[in-house]
């Protein structure tokens, strides 16, 4: 999908893009005149259905409407919906009661131009979904192929069955917790040598079957990473591999993970002071879910989010 998409929730800035860089039609992005909304007009419910519903059953995607396309299905002008009469509730409504089964988690942007309500563009962020097929208001499936909605074959629809047998698996919330509490400079909370954590390493069963096998990988950069005094150490065993700057965990899975289910499948300790906070800000936190059906990959600045009293880090807390 179009990088500029990776923002939400969608802006004026973005549909403009679109218009002005001439962007093409792709299997995750097409575009939609105002004349595709039409109330008066049941079919035009039905080839809402039958276009959303497509996204769903393949990859996702996103669909704009009120941009007008080119006989080269690229952009060529914005084409504006009266948001009054098309209202964000009314589009919610058609795309819930002409779709069976109902497509969980999409989006559904409203960009005023000129923040004119008359002057609306509407983007509608569809999830690749976990409950295909999905059927149209004709009762037929569709899906996007050549960035087209194409009828969707009888083998098709037997594959997206199958599909729902999968099990996906998420990596979940990083949740950190003060360990031990920081060493003090001259008894001033305000200015600490050293402060730790402890951090919890989640995964989540989005999918629809118990997944009973499953590993997570665990980049640390080396210098911040402690096993507390006492402790079993239990992640000495998890040891897999040094690089650069990282120690490398891999934790494989010790019982299935249900339905819905979250688990915490690793504890890490880690320290922060004056020389490593910078170390933080240079190297991301790094991991990767390996499952069954596929993996999952999440990097992330630690210091973008970790806390001391309530506010975020900063290196200026530290003596150095």
């Amino acid at each position: 999908m179009d990088s500029i998409f990776i923002a939400k929730p969608i802006s004026e800035t973005h549909i403009q893009l679109l218009v002005k860089n001439g962007a093409e039609e792709t299997n995750e992005l097409e575009f939609k005149s105002s004349g595709s909304l039409n109330k008066r007009n049941p079919q035009c419910k039905e080839e809402m259905s039958k276009d959303i519903s497509a996204f769903a059953n393949s990859a996702g995607g996103i669909i704009v409407y009120g941009i007008e396309e080119g006989k080269d299905r690229k952009a060529k002008e914005l084409s504006f919906i009266d948001g009054e009469t098309y209202s964000q509730e009314w589009l919610d409504q058609v795309i819930n009661s002409n779709i069976q089964r109902r497509i969980n988690g999409f989006r559904i942007d409203p960009i005023r131009i000129g923040n004119d309500i008359k002057k609306t563009v509407y983007a509608i962020t569809i999830p690749e979904s976990d409950n295909v097929p999905h059927m149209a208001a004709d009762g037929k499936y569709y899906r996007r192929s050549n960035a087209t909605t194409v009828r969707m074959e009888e083998y098709d629809v037997r594959h997206a069955y199958f599909r729902q047998s999968k099990s996906k698996l998420k990596i979940g919330p990083v949740l950190q917790c003060p360990f031990g509490g920081p060493s003090f400079r001259d008894g001033n909370p305000n200015r600490i040598y050293t402060t730790s954590y402890s951090l919890d390493f989640q995964v989540k069963n989005v999918g629809s079957i118990v997944e009973r096998n499953y590993k997570l990988e665990l980049w640390i950069p080396e210098l911040v990473y402690f096993s507390p005094v006492g402790s079993d150490n239990v992640m000495a065993n998890k040891l897999f591999r040094r690089e650069e700057d990282y120690i490398i965990f891999a934790i494989a899975n010790e019982s299935p993970i249900f339905q819905e289910e979250i688990t915490t499948v690793a504890r890490v300790f880690i320290g922060v002071n004056y020389s490593t906070f910078e170390l933080l800000k240079r190297c991301p936190l790094k991991l990767k879910l390996y499952y069954t059906n596929g993996t999952d990959e999440l990097e992330t600045i630690m210091t973008d989010w970790l806390t001391y009293l309530g506010n975020p880090l900063r290196r200026e807390i530290f003596a150095s």
